[in-house]
């Protein structure tokens, strides 16, 4: 699973966390079912500084990792189209990742705009962009 996400978790307790759950259960629980989690921040904004913060943490919880490398990542940059080639670039280096089992290991090969994952990054990458 790739979590990808603009902001940080709401806390336990608050009324917009419905299932209640924080970074550690969503860890637990997804190594419980055998989930394998990659995490990937998406800032659009300078602005967004104190946020990450928040979220870094969070993200790099519920990422899975290799002992050495953590599968969490970060991706900026002030235009769509900057942070749509970013967010498909740390994609693939997850891809890479599932399929060699090499955290080091970088895909450069596009996914192409017109399939499922394109369309879930381009909104991803509108999402972090809204203010």
């Amino acid at each position: 699973m790739i979590l990808i996400g603009d902001a940080s978790g709401h806390p336990i307790g608050d009324p917009k966390n419905s299932m209640n759950l924080d970074e550690r259960s969503v860890k637990d629980l997804a190594k419980e079912k055998s989930v394998y989690v990659a995490s990937i921040y998406v800032s659009g904004k300078q602005s967004d500084a104190g946020n990450f913060d928040r979220a870094r943490p969070q993200f790099e919880t519920m990422a899975a990792g290799d002992g050495e490398h953590v599968s969490f990542s970060r991706v900026t940059g002030s235009e769509e189209a900057t942070l749509e080639v970013s967010l498909r670039d740390q994609i693939d280096h997850i891809v890479k990742y599932l399929s060699t089992g090499d955290f080091g290991a970088v895909m450069s090969e596009s996914t192409g705009s017109d399939d499922v994952a394109g369309q879930a990054i381009a909104g991803a990458v509108r999402a972090a962009l809204v203010d």
